[in-house]
């Protein structure tokens, strides 16, 4: 499998402005949701969304050839503007603002379309190549997946706790919907079983520098896998922000450890180029002549090439490190909010009720309003209101 071209000339500076784009589009999501979610439930996506968005743009810039490159950049752009859509949605329903719950239900299935992602950066890495042909089989899996998995859930009614007024307004009560989101599940799973074998396969035939790469990837997702044994346990979820802060950081680590094994590992290949240089040295010693990688009229000339080299990709590696420094203190996670909305919404749910009590004066609507509420809030297995009548 050939190389991809390396970028052109008037698309160099595209990484760059699409990362810009994902900035802004994080600032305003982070500025819509700001007094309305609390910030440790949103911050610790937002920050891994900006370390993807960051990666790419530095893996593009000076690694062309490797597909993650691109794979990153759209992908942070992806959660970026589902971010935004969501912010808007969790703003804008309660205020009646137009289409806001379209923003609410984009972002209620965009985790679904963001899994499928992992397969296929898995099994490209660390060149962004595939490891054979036959391991395209991945990511078609991973698409097929997707494609059942995102509408299952997108029009499923189990979705409805993803919105403030506990009801997807887009479901559809169909076992079809409810088959294709299953189904779609089972088969994302299994593309992502398949690509983590094809990167022990990889680890377990790579040479020295690549197994090197390899072992960022593999330390990162072990901490973040550790870290994933609590998701199926809500109330360890609600009752301890700190696991959802946990979760958050080891997330980001996965992303960050993928672009630092592409970005920086010629910096393994110092102390090669150093006891190359020394050997060479020896020998023209010994051979009387001048050696021609360092002149005795330019000393340390070896050195400073290496250093040329290197300086680069270990700043690229040090803006990556930078973006976990200021934000660590309000890392948390947006994953209640995607998964399991009940924390903050009880508290929301009844804010809204009351505005809503107000304005209403018929008892049905009065009636229709707690209903909608007490679902949203304690999401009871049954429920009825009975209003006596004079």
């Amino acid at each position: 499998m050939t190389a991809p071209p390396p970028v052109r000339p008037l698309l160099a500076p595209l990484p760059a402005v699409i990362l810009a784009v994902s900035v802004v589009c994080q600032v305003g999501a982070a500025i819509l949701q700001l007094g309305v979610v609390p910030i440790y439930l949103w911050a610790g996506f937002m920050l891994a969304a900006l370390v993807i968005s960051a990666a790419g743009a530095l893996i593009v810039t000076h690694r062309p050839s490797n597909r993650i490159g691109l794979l990153f950049v759209a992908w942070g752009l992806f959660s970026a503007a589902t971010s935004l859509a969501g912010a808007y949605g969790v703003r804008g329903v309660p205020a009646g603002f137009p289409g806001a719950i379209v923003g609410e239900w984009i972002v209620s299935w965009s985790w679904a379309a963001e899994f499928a992602i992992w397969p296929v950066a898995i099994v490209l890495l660390p060149d962004g190549r595939l490891p054979s042909q036959r391991w395209t089989a991945v990511i078609v899996a991973a698409l097929v997946g997707a494609a059942l998995a995102v509408p299952g859930y997108a029009l499923s009614p189990d979705s409805a706790s993803q919105f403030v007024g506990g009801r997807n307004p887009f479901a559809i009560a169909s076992p079809v919907v409810d088959g294709m989101f299953r189904v779609g599940s089972v088969v994302l799973l299994s593309a992502m079983l398949a690509a983590i074998v094809s990167l022990v396969l990889r680890l377990r035939r790579a040479g020295p520098t690549e197994r090197q790469q390899l072992k960022w990837v593999v330390y990162a997702a072990a901490i973040f896998g550790a870290l994933v044994v609590s998701a199926p346990f809500p109330e360890l979820w609600r009752s301890i922000p700190a696991v959802q802060l946990a979760f958050a950081i080891g997330y980001t680590f996965v992303p960050a450890a993928i672009a630092i094994a592409i970005l920086p590992h010629r910096l393994f290949d110092i102390d090669v180029d150093d006891q190359a240089n020394a050997h060479l040295l020896a020998r023209d010693r010994r051979a009387g002549g001048g050696l021609r990688h360092a002149r005795p009229d330019a000393p340390g000339a070896p050195q400073r090439r290496c250093r040329r080299r290197v300086l680069p990709v270990a700043l690229s590696t040090l803006a990556i490190a930078a973006l976990f420094g200021p934000v660590r203190a309000r890392v948390g996670g947006i994953v209640d909010r995607r998964f399991y909305r009940s924390r903050y919404d009880a508290q929301r749910t009844l804010e809204q009720f009351a505005g809503r009590l107000r304005d209403e004066v018929s008892p049905d609507a009065v009636g229709r309003s707690l209903v909608e509420a007490a679902s949203g809030a304690v999401r009871p297995a049954s429920i009825g209101v009975w209003i006596r009548q004079r």
